[in-house]
């Protein structure tokens, strides 16, 4: 690597209080499970005791508190190369190969798939995602214009984007945010509430950037698999035994007893104290949080006895 160049993460967290602190709990269980860490930057809209543990903070002016400001990473960025994870996410093992996972990825990238623009499809966006028509000087995308612009659709998961610094990853950032002005007037693929996903993938296609596969790195989505066996003290993440790196758990899953539990299992084990202890006494007054995390613990149960584990 050029030593010229910069590396590090970074995340977001803007409005809710909230959002600092599973901020916070993902810069600790960077730190903790990776050797040698890099810089770990924040993007915000204001200081306080949190921003102050991360090692740069940009703050972002005019902060929308919503999936806009991420598409600014690509001039708000400090670093050369950055990866952005979300700040609703716990790191089970060293990230620092992820910048060579995407070595020789395109200039903005991510884990996705491409496939053929058909009327439909399994990507977020496909030709009846477009308007039919649209205005004369729109910087609408109508349907005949995608068909001849874009020679494939992108999925992609939004929760860990790679961008090295050039014109094209800010051209990409610059038209995610073009499209979101418009968001209305697509019919993007499941996702009917406007969210970064969907125009950075249309982006990406416009820039000729195309996602690497899913499986070039260990990424886990709790929603998709609630039932994973977790253990941050011992930096284990397993799904049908396959460990995973990095999990994204959605910012609903943040507030149940299992994400708290982890969080708790990462605090004793950086102050090294056996005392367990809530990081938030509030679940404790959460039936629907306690109910969750007993459901998994017999479904953990019930897998251990029929595996014979």
């Amino acid at each position: 690597m050029n030593q010229n160049i910069s590396r590090g993460f970074v995340t977001i967290a803007t409005g809710n209080y909230w959002y600092y602190k599973i901020a916070y709990n993902l810069l600790l269980s960077y730190r903790y499970t990776t050797n040698n860490p890099l810089p770990f930057a924040i993007i915000c809209d204001r200081e306080n005791e949190i921003t102050k543990e991360f090692d740069k903070i940009v703050l972002l002016d005019n902060a929308t508190c919503s999936y806009i400001d991420k598409l600014r990473l690509g001039e708000l960025s400090p670093f050369d190369e950055t990866v952005f994870i979300d700040a609703d996410s716990l790191a089970y093992d060293d990230l620092n190969v992820i910048f060579d996972i995407f070595s020789k990825a395109d200039d903005f990238c991510c884990l996705g798939s491409t496939a053929p623009l058909t009327d439909e499809g399994v990507c977020w966006f496909s030709l009846s995602s477009f308007p039919e028509h649209t205005e004369q000087d729109s910087d609408i995308i109508d349907r005949e214009t995608a068909k001849n612009k874009f020679t494939y659709a992108v999925n992609l998961h939004g929760g860990m984007y790679y961008i090295r610094k050039s014109e094209i990853s800010r051209k990409v950032c610059s038209d995610a945010f073009t499209y979101a002005k418009d968001y209305s007037h697509y019919k993007f693929r499941m996702f009917t509430k406007p969210a970064d996903e969907p125009v950075l993938a249309l982006a990406m296609a416009n820039n000729n950037c195309k996602p690497i596969p899913f499986d070039s790195f260990a990424l886990e989505c709790f929603w998709r698999s609630p039932y994973m066996k977790l253990n941050m003290a011992k930096k284990l993440a397993l799904h049908k035994n396959n460990k995973a790196s990095l999990v994204h758990w959605g910012t609903v899953s943040t507030k149940t007893a299992v994400y708290k539990k982890q969080i708790d299992q990462l605090y004793m084990t950086i102050n090294n104290t056996k005392k367990f202890k809530m990081v938030c006494v509030n679940c404790i007054n959460s039936v629907k949080c306690w109910f969750y995390y007993i459901r998994y613990f017999l479904y953990r149960l019930k897998r251990q006895i029929l595996q014979g584990k």
